[in-house]
């Protein structure tokens, strides 16, 4: 198997996988449904928002406004 990322190494590649295809029907799907609904969000900042404001806005959400 080649490897899809050049800092990935393809054995973890492999646990990654296997870990994947252990999942249940419904940890799978939301799994799926988390991932869309962030790069959807993630989608949706870079339409609104000038690039200075992009990451200021992901950092609050990512670690609360009192950090930040």
């Amino acid at each position: 198997m080649r490897t899809q990322s050049v800092d990935t190494s393809p054995e973890f590649e492999r646990i990654q996988i296997a870990r994947i295809r252990a999942f249940s029907v419904v940890k799978k799907f939301t799994s799926i449904r988390s991932w869309t609904q962030s790069m959807a969000y993630a989608n949706l900042l870079t339409q609104l928002l000038p690039p200075s404001e992009q990451i200021s806005t992901v950092l609050q959400i990512a670690y609360s406004k009192s950090i930040v």
